[in-house]
Formats: structure tokens, C-alpha cells, sequence
């Protein structure tokens, strides 16, 4: 249908808008009065619920001012990063392959627990006491590549430098950038052509249980230290922000929020610190956020970390509000009895991770339980 000039009229124009009140009234028609109002409720953070809102809802609220709403309108990439967990190095590397032809950007190498342990089992005997501390065998959660040509297969033929990668190695990351640089030397490949997420985050580490024993000084001395060695390449941010050892010790969106944003915060104080300006301290930092399933307070999630940020710089006399934002499937809502229902709850965190925005998007299999 169009208009008298030929152009399209606006979209469902011929029906009268509904005010809030006869959205209440058949609301309250279709399920009654009574149980309209039991569906008011208030989340474990202490935010009511009410069952319908309106845009008036949002007058007066401080992060909708004009200016800095307009961080939540910015477009973002919404790149597809494919998880790549096998252990076996030539499965991985296939199944890498297989992602990049199918149409994901990038690619989510995650390493087995010994390895984001900072071990090597070629390394521990037996009979060695080390072998206590690192009670997990090679493959457990990850891919089992200890040294640069494990790695080398894992990547198979991907150019390196069309196809950004991203690690989580935990303590072993920074000898995983030394095992990348090698790789693109052997190919030939200017490691100023590299597109690295590096994800080095002592402090999740730490709360994860992988680094026990480091005070936070010695933390913030290998955060100094990893974004003085990737300074030379722009490409790679060696440091990253995860929420997800918050996000699996079980805590509430508004406990995850302000536990990521209070690290981003002690991991740019110790790089500006150091000599860095604000904007050279921000963009070594990556946020890899968790999301599970709820529309409101995931979307509402992911909003406020963008927002957060932007008043981080604006507090370090920042101006370019520049976030990489990552948002990662949460396993914490899949069921382990049917396996199949997690689809639905993978396509649901899509939908949300859609509604919010975001830069790279990487979601857990469906089969993958704990």
C-alpha cells in the first residue's frame, strides 16, 4: 500500500496508536485484574518489575539525558566469534575451517584448564608435588595445544590477517602471544596486521581460583606489564575484563555489572599510572560479558556496562568512549536432562545480545553442560 505521492505510508499507520490505559484494560481482560497485579515483582537486586511500561518511564532518568543516550544508539559490529574448545589440535582446526566457511568473522580459541592454569603437562612428572595443584587432564574444557605448532594446526589455513582471533588462556596468555608472534613470523604475516583479543585478566584469575596467592599489587604489575609489550601492535588488546567468574560464582546482574566495571576500573588507575594515556589505557581493554535469559535484565545488563564505561573516561578526562564489547552464552541456564532445550536458550541470549548491541557474539553448544 502506498500513499498519493507513491511513497510508503508508516507502518501500520492505518490503526490508531493505544494510549497506556487500554493497554492496561485488555491486559487486565486477558488475565484478569487480580493476577495483572501479581505479576508485579521485584528481581534479587530490588528493582520492581511492573508487567507493562511506557515511555514515560524513562523521563527523568539521568542516563537518558541527551548526550549520553546517544552512547546506546551507536552502532555496533555485531561480528559472529566462533567458540573453538575440541581438545584435539586437528579437530579444532577443522571445525575452525568449517565456522569461517559458514560465515563467522572470528574466531574464540579457548585452551584447556591446564593451560589456563599456566602448565604444561609435558612438564610435570607423576610423581612431581606440582602435580596436586593441576589435577586436570590434557583436553578437560579446551584445546590441548602446548606449543606453537599445536597452535599452528589449531589455525590451520586461517589468514591471519583477515581473521581477528581471541584467546582465553588465563595465567598461560602471554606465552600464547608469544606462540601467535612466532606463528606469523614462520608465515610471513607483520604482526602489525594481527587482530588480537588477548584476554589476560589477573583478577578473574584470582577470583576464579587459577592464581592463588598474588596480591593485588603483583596483579596489576602483570596488567603493566602485558600492555607494555603489545604496545608496539596496535592490533592487539592484551587485556580484558571478564565477567563470567562473577557471572558463574552466581551473581546477580547489578552484582556482575559492578564487579566487572570496579576491574576495568583498578586495571586502567594502574595503566594510567604507569605512564599511559586514557585513551591508550581503554583501548587495550576488552569486556567479555556473560548473558543468560532474561530479556529485561540482560538487555538491561549489557545497556548499563555500555553506559558505565562511558562514564569511566568521562571520569579519567577521556573523550573517545570507544568499547569492545564481547558477549558470551551463559551455560549457567542449560539443562544437562535435555539438551535440546538449550537451543532455545542459545537463540534467546542471540535475541537479547541483539536488543543491546554488541561488537562480537560467541555462543555456547547447545550439548555443552557441566
Amino acid at each position: 500500500m502506498t500513499g498519493d505521492n507513491g511513497s510508503r505510508p508508516p507502518l501500520c499507520s492505518e490503526f490508531p496508536p493505544n494510549t497506556y490505559a487500554e493497554w492496561l484494560a485488555k491486559a487486565a481482560q486477558d488475565v484478569g485484574r487480580d493476577r495483572l497485579e501479581r505479576l508485579t515483582w521485584d528481581s534479587d537486586d530490588g528493582i520492581q518489575v511492573n508487567p507493562l511500561f511506557e515511555r514515560r518511564d524513562l523521563e527523568g532518568l539521568a542516563h537518558m539525558a541527551p548526550g549520553i543516550s546517544q552512547v546506546l544508539r551507536e552502532k555496533r559490529a555485531g561480528r559472529v566469534r566462533q567458540l573453538i574448545r575440541e581438545a584435539d589440535p586437528t579437530h579444532a582446526e577443522r571445525v575452525s575451517a568449517e565456522a569461517l566457511a559458514g560465515g563467522a568473522h572470528e574466531l574464540l580459541i579457548k585452551f584447556d584448564r591446564l593451560v589456563r592454569h599456566g602448565a604444561d603437562p609435558g612438564t610435570i612428572e607423576e610423581s612431581d608435588e606440582e602435580r596436586d595443584l593441576y589435577p586436570f587432564e590434557a583436553g578437560q574444557d579446551g584445546c590441548s595445544a602446548y606449543h606453537s605448532d599445536d597452535l599452528a594446526r589449531v589455525l590451520g589455513q586461517v589468514d591471519l590477517t583477515e581473521t581477528p582471533l581471541a584467546i582465553e588462556a588465563g595465567a598461560a596468555s602471554l606465552g600464547v602471544l608469544g606462540m601467535l608472534f612466532h606463528i606469523a613470523d614462520h608465515r610471513g604475516v607483520d604482526r602489525h596486521d594481527l587482530r588480537i583479543d588477548l584476554g589476560l585478566d589477573p583478577i578473574s584469575e584470582v577470583v576464579a581460583g587459577r592464581s592463588p596467592g598474588k596480591s593485588v599489587a603483583a596483579l596489576l604489575e602483570e596488567v603493566v606489564a602485558a600492555a607494555n609489550l603489545a604496545r608496539p601492535w596496535p592490533g592487539v588488546r592484551p587485556l580484558c575484563v571478564h565477567s563470567s567468574a562473577f557471572h558463574r560464582a552466581g551473581a546477580t546482574p547489578v552484582d556482575e555489572v559492578a564487579c566487572s566495571i570496579a576491574t576495568a576500573i583498578e586495571y586502567i588507575r594502574a595503566l594510567v599510572g604507569a605512564g599511559l594515556g586514557i585513551e591508550a589505557a581503554t583501548g587495550c581493554i576488552t569486556l567479555r560479558v556473560q548473558i543468560d535469559t532474561d530479556i529485561i535484565f540482560e538487555s538491561a545488563k549489557l545497556r548499563a556496562t555500555r553506559l558505565l564505561w562511558a562514564k569511566i573516561v568521562q571520569a579519567f578526562g577521556g573523550q573517545q568512549y570507544a568499547l569492545e564489547l564481547h558477549v558470551e552464552g551463559s551455560e549457567r541456564s542449560f539443562s544437562s536432562e535435555d539438551v535440546h532445550t538449550n537451543l532455545l536458550r542459545s537463540t534467546l541470549q542471540a535475541v537479547i545480545a541483539n536488543f543491546a548491541g554488541f561488537d562480537s557474539l560467541s555462543l555456547t553448544p547447545h550439548t555443552q553442560t557441566h
